[in-house]
C-alpha cells in the first residue's frame, strides 16, 4: 500500500472512529462527569439533562470560595426549580469533613462532590483559577465558564439567557 493510498485510508477511517456508540440522550459539549457526593451518593452531570445545571469550581482553601457561597444561596433561593447547583471540590487531597466544617451552612442546600484523579472535572473544566463557575445549558452545552467572583445578580441574569 503507498503512503498516498494510507493516508487516504486514515483520512476515510477516522471520522468514523465512535460512530458505532449509540445513547439514547444527546448531550452537549460540556465533559460529563460522575462523582461521589459528600454524603457518600452518586452525582452524574448528565443525569440533569434538560435543566440549566450551575457547576461552582471551589476548594476550602479557597478565600473567594467561601464568599461565593452566599451568592450560589441567593441564587438558588430564587431559581431552585429551574437549575442544578452542584459545587465540585478540585483539591483532590480533601475530604468530605473538609468541606464539611468549611462550608457547613451550604452542604445541605445543594450537591457538594469531591473530584477524584480519575474524573479530574477540575482539568476537564480548565479550572485554573477558582472559584470557578461553568452554566450548562438544558441540552449540555457549555453556556458559560469564567473563574472570578459572581454576583446573585450575574448568575440570575446568566441563567435566564441560557434557559433561552
Amino acid at each position: 500500500m503507498g503512503e498516498l493510498s494510507l493516508i487516504t485510508l486514515i483520512i476515510l477511517v477516522l471520522p468514523l472512529s465512535g460512530c458505532f456508540e449509540s445513547s439514547d440522550e444527546v448531550w452537549g459539549n460540556a465533559p460529563d462527569f460522575t462523582l461521589t457526593t459528600i454524603h457518600g451518593e452518586n452525582f452524574t452531570l448528565s443525569a440533569h439533562q434538560g435543566k440549566i445545571i450551575v457547576i461552582d469550581l471551589m476548594a476550602t482553601w479557597c478565600g473567594p470560595c467561601v464568599l461565593q457561597m452566599p451568592e450560589l444561596k441567593k441564587t438558588l433561593e430564587e431559581k431552585r426549580d429551574e437549575i442544578v447547583l452542584v459545587s465540585v471540590d478540585i483539591d483532590k487531597r480533601e475530604t468530605s469533613d473538609d468541606v464539611i466544617n468549611t462550608f457547613g451552612d451550604y452542604v445541605d442546600k445543594w450537591t457538594f462532590v469531591m473530584d477524584t484523579y480519575e474524573e479530574d472535572v477540575g482539568g476537564k473544566y480548565h479550572a485554573d483559577y477558582i472559584p470557578k463557575l461553568v452554566i450548562i445549558d438544558k441540552e449540555g452545552n457549555i453556556y458559560y465558564s469564567e473563574s472570578g467572583l459572581t454576583s446573585k445578580e450575574k448568575l440570575i441574569e446568566l441563567i435566564d439567557k441560557a434557559s433561552g
